[in-house]
């Protein structure tokens, strides 16, 4: 008995691969979005952060700033006196109170915290020495100008969100928004016969925040009907995946037909 339809033919992935990237691809356009809407899209160029974080030294904690070397061998058992009512009033100060956050004052290199100090009457005590530069953020420990935060053709993730709002930058140059349209095809699917379950499962799997996914809509099996939804639809978006009459059937017209319009795979 003679076989009846088409052998079917395919190619690998790396083929598939080669010749996508063989062909002229027109660029996707820009366009500048603000810092909190642009989680997700894919920055053009590299962002750099064009600034000190932190931009001073800082108060990692609440507490004393002061000279480290005064602390030298206090102790809980030989408290060092580290600040006073009367040395505030003569302009004398050995220590300064700060809040997280604060710019350490200058000639000081440490932040004692309060849970490290006592209070006796009008006087402050430290319990504990302190290093130079223990509970300091010092200017540039975070990040520097020159740090890039996002590199150009990469997504925008969470932490780079938080570095930018860190460098006080607040928009963003990424790319537009890539469209992905699929068109199904099949008479059986027209009909109702066969659920059209591949459709959506391909745009909800290809939704994200840069790439979005459009509904093409359903044509049944002639080769006139194919081709001009496929027109219409390339028409509006970058990429048409259409799914069905790939095969080896005496029905399956997909190939042929976007073949005749294109590099055939």
């Amino acid at each position: 008995m003679a076989k009846s339809g088409k052998r079917a033919s395919y190619i690998s992935y790396d083929d598939a691969l080669r010749i996508i990237l063989s062909q002229h691809w027109t660029p996707i356009d820009s366009e500048e979005v603000a810092v909190s809407d642009s989680i997700g899209r894919i920055s053009v160029t590299d962002v750099y952060c064009g600034r000190n974080v932190p931009e001073v030294n800082r108060s990692a904690v609440d507490g004393y700033a002061a000279r480290s070397e005064i602390t030298a061998n206090a102790s809980e058992n030989k408290p060092v006196k580290i600040w006073s009512q009367s040395s505030r009033a003569d302009g004398q100060k050995p220590a300064v109170p700060v809040s997280t956050g604060d710019t350490i004052p200058e000639n000081t290199d440490s932040v004692i915290m309060f849970e490290d100090t006592i209070h006796v009457g009008n006087d402050v005590f430290a319990l504990r020495s302190v290093r130079p530069w223990e509970n300091v953020s010092l200017m540039g420990e975070d990040l520097r100008h020159d740090s890039v935060i996002i590199k150009g053709g990469s997504r925008i993730d969470p932490e780079n969100l938080a570095a930018a709002f860190a460098c006080r930058i607040n928009k963003i140059r990424v790319y537009r928004n890539f469209i992905l349209s699929v068109l199904s095809t099949g008479d059986e699917i027209v009909s109702g016969k066969v659920p059209n379950y591949t459709q959506p499962l391909i745009i909800s799997y290809f939704s994200m925040p840069f790439l979005r996914t459009t509904d093409a809509g359903v044509v049944g099996d002639l080769v006139d009907d194919i081709k001009d939804r496929v027109i219409r639809a390339i028409e509006t978006c970058n990429v048409l995946v259409v799914t069905g009459g790939s095969g080896p059937g005496t029905r399956d017209l997909v190939k042929e037909i976007l073949g005749s319009m294109g590099t055939s795979l």
